[in-house]
């Protein structure tokens, strides 16, 4: 006689495992597109502004993207909780795939932009329901090994994007985007049919605060153009920067007033009660500011100051690289061993803030070995940070709540890195035109015509990015190092057994599965 149905929903007719992977696969292809689109447009961009002019747009195209994205990550984990994952994974790769096909038909840069955030409206989602769904299909202890495989594919997808970028602009820029659309496609395809095949998690009941995720997105959007504009397109004390900080902070006030009164809030102020979540989302933010800096400002060391060409320095940042996607593999199966997290971090940590402060010793005239040391250094570290967090503030949280866990982790990792990006870049900036000139700041956007300065200004030029660098970097290296003394405070707690609940022995009918996983 056939065992009978799980709680959960039907039994598949997969082996669980293949089934697993099959949802896995599908969904480590839509992270890679949402992350390899946060990149892919650094190298691409001087051709774009060479075609459509614009040149005071330049960095929106980019910003457009973070802003979105980052915004929306909240309000995708409780919509998940509230109407179930696959309809809501539905949403976010039809939007995604919509603003990809906007992108490749903009005929200027305002229409670029635009659709480049209605692009970021759909990876938000993708970013955040990757890691929710995994959740759901494993049970606590399993998470981290599958989890490692999304931080080696963002790993990935972060420092192909600029190779992948300057490749592509050198033919048509416009197969950026058209390249999303059959990986899309794809991904949609595995995960819906697979996803029906799989037992849906029980959603939460509570209706979504929509006034609530309304204060948040304005406020957090206000701060990040705060952080966007200010020190570039206006000055840190001008009324358009000290207006926009004001609001955010006045958005945010009122949404933490909101949540902490309302009986269904978007964001449960009561899960920062917990030290794992509370900690862990500190971690995360410090985490992003530190990591995605890093990662930002090192290619332009390798093009303006030692002078390769985009696709030389993409291959010059394999170390980096290689040392996230094998850290994420590593720090994931160590976790799932061992059952506990908190030494995988603080690892992580020591070893991300010691890449950090290793830049510090970059020279113009820095040997590829000592570079590549310092990137294998850097991405062990940022490997065993990047999906790690995300296990940490799960701990303990009961299955109707891993959409809303999964994307507070994302959007203060975002968050962070947004803000991370935005400090270094100002201290950079700051101190070139303080050193060789604010023309000179300009020419970092094409690093290519650097290299055309005649030698005794070529030289200077070189040896102030280098210092501006060091500058930015010790910035970084100072957010690594709060990294590593948060996570020191994290409770060292077992996670639980590598198997999953038994199923109780009088099961109820499951209901018929209709708005999906």
């Amino acid at each position: 006689m056939s065992p009978p149905a799980s709680p959960a929903g039907p039994v598949s007719p997969l082996p669980p495992r293949r089934l697993i992977r099959t949802v896995v696969a599908g969904l480590l292809t839509a992270v890679f597109l949402a992350a390899l689109d946060a990149t892919v447009m650094a190298t691409a961009l001087p051709t774009i502004v060479g075609g459509f002019g614009g040149l005071d747009q330049y960095a929106w195209v980019v910003s457009a993207y973070l802003l979105t994205s980052t915004a929306v990550m909240p309000l995708y984990g409780a919509l998940s909780d509230r109407y179930g994952r696959r309809a809501v994974l539905r949403l976010a790769v039809l939007l995604f795939l919509l603003g990809s096909l906007l992108c490749a038909g903009a005929q200027e840069m305002s229409q670029l932009i635009a659709f480049r955030g209605v692009q970021g409206l759909g990876a938000g989602g993708l970013l955040v329901l990757a890691t929710t769904i995994i959740s759901d299909l494993v049970p606590p202890r399993e998470r981290a090994r599958y989890q490692g495989l999304i931080g080696a594919v963002f790993g990935l997808a972060s420092l192909a994007g600029p190779v992948l970028g300057g490749v592509l602009a050198e033919y048509e820029w416009r197969l950026i985007f058209l390249l999303n659309l059959p990986l899309g496609l794809l991904a949609l395809l595995v995960t819906e049919r697979v996803l029906r095949r799989v037992p849906s998690p029980p959603r939460s009941a509570r209706r979504i605060n929509y006034f609530g995720a309304l204060l948040l997105v304005g406020g957090v959007a206000c701060l990040l153009l705060t952080a966007t504009w200010g020190g570039r397109t206006y000055p840190w004390r001008s009324t358009e920067i000290v207006a926009l900080a004001g609001s955010g902070v006045l958005l945010l006030g009122c949404w933490a007033l909101k949540e902490r009164w309302s009986r269904e809030p978007l964001l449960p102020v009561s899960l920062f009660g917990r030290p794992t979540f509370a900690i862990g989302g500190l971690i995360s933010c410090c985490f992003g500011a530190a990591m995605f800096g890093a990662i930002t400002y090192l290619p332009i060391y390798l093009q303006v100051v030692q002078g390769h060409p985009p696709i030389a320095a993409g291959v010059l940042l394999l170390p980096l690289m290689g040392g996230i996607v094998l850290a994420s593999l590593i720090g994931g199966r160590l976790i799932t061993r061992f059952g506990r997290y908190k030494w995988v971090t603080v690892t992580g940590a020591t070893l991300m803030s010691g890449g950090t402060l290793a830049t510090l010793t970059l020279r113009v005239e820095s040997a590829p070995e000592q570079l590549a040391g310092i990137l294998a250094l850097l991405g062990a570290g940022i490997g065993l940070l990047l999906q790690p967090l995300i296990v940490t503030m799960q701990h303990g949280l009961a299955r109707t709540q891993l959409g809303v866990a999964t994307a507070a982790g994302t959007f203060l990792r975002q968050l962070g890195g947004v803000f991370g990006v935005a400090a270094l870049g100002a201290v950079l900036t700051g101190w070139l035109s303080q050193t060789v000139g604010a023309q000179v700041v300009g020419l970092l956007r094409e690093p290519q015509r650097i290299a055309t300065l005649p030698e005794p200004l070529l030289t200077e030029v070189r040896v102030a990015v280098v210092d501006g660098l060091h500058a930015a970097f010790a910035v970084a290296t100072g957010f690594g190092l709060l990294c590593l003394l948060l996570t020191l405070a994290l409770p060292d707690r077992q996670i639980g057994p590598r198997r999953a609940e038994p199923a109780p022995s009088t099961p109820a009918p499951a209901p018929a599965n209709t708005g999906g996983n």
